[in-house]
This record gives C-alpha cells, sequence and structure tokens, in this order.
C-alpha cells in the first residue's frame, strides 16, 4: 500500500505567528501522535520513535518539522529531530556525565568551562531535542 502525502499543516499559519518564537514553542511536536499528525512516518519510523521516547524527550518546533523529508532516509534534519530505536542502546555510564560538566559548574545552571566565557542555563527545556 502506497503511503499517501499529506498537505503542509502549517499552511494557513500567518507569518507574523509563523515567525514567532513564542508560537514555535507552543506549538513542538511533543507526542508520536504530533508526528504522524503533521509527518505521516513510515511504520518503522512510529517504531523507533515509540521505543526512543520510552528513555529520552521528543520536541519539534514547527519550523523544524517542515524542513524534513519524513521519506529521505538520509535527511539530515530528520535525523537531528526524530528519535530512532537506536536512542534505546545505551548503557547507564552513557547517562552520566561525558562532558564532565558537573565539574565545570560551580552554581546551578552555570558551566565555566573557558576562562573568558561562561554557558548560562536559563531553562532545561529545549526548543528541539537534537538527537545526538
Amino acid at each position: 500500500m502506497a503511503k499517501t502525502k499529506k498537505t503542509n499543516p502549517y499552511a494557513d499559519i500567518p507569518p507574523k505567528k509563523w515567525n514567532d518564537w513564542k508560537w514555535q514553542l507552543k506549538n513542538r511536536l511533543t507526542s508520536l501522535e504530533d508526528i504522524i499528525r503533521v509527518l505521516n512516518p513510515s511504520e518503522e519510523l512510529i517504531e523507533g520513535i515509540k521505543i526512543a521516547t520510552k528513555y529520552f524527550r521528543m520536541a519539534i518546533t514547527p519550523y523544524y518539522a517542515s524542513l524534513i523529508d519524513i521519506d529521505a532516509m538520509h535527511c539530515p534534519i530528520r535525523a537531528q529531530a526524530i528519535p530512532t530505536v537506536s536512542e534505546a542502546d545505551f548503557s547507564d555510564s552513557d547517562m552520566s556525565d561525558p562532558l564532565e560538566e558537573e565539574r565545570d559548574s560551580p552554581v546551578p545552571g552555570l558551566t565555566h568551562r573557558y576562562p573568558d566565557r561562561v554557558l548560562l542555563l536559563v531553562t532545561g527545556n529545549c526548543s528541539m531535542y537534537c538527537r545526538h
């Protein structure tokens, strides 16, 4: 059975909303149902998303979702945004502090690795969770 291509679910969003970061954040894809509704993924991708999101969060802004070629296996945006089954292949040591940020954090929310700069974490949430 051939997969049908969905129409752009964002076609009717006015530019003022589309270009508003608050609207993008509020309308992130955060569930499997959102991904199915917007991107119409294959059954294989759906299974991978189900497994990966048991362990890790997922969030994709509408803008990023609009860039994904869901049918292109090697689409770099898809690889960056869509969870896959391989994410469930991890060990406990993978979940520790691989970048040793705790060592460089004199106070919560601040990472000071380099003498002339700091990373200030103002929130524990990302607009999009990258799939590294």
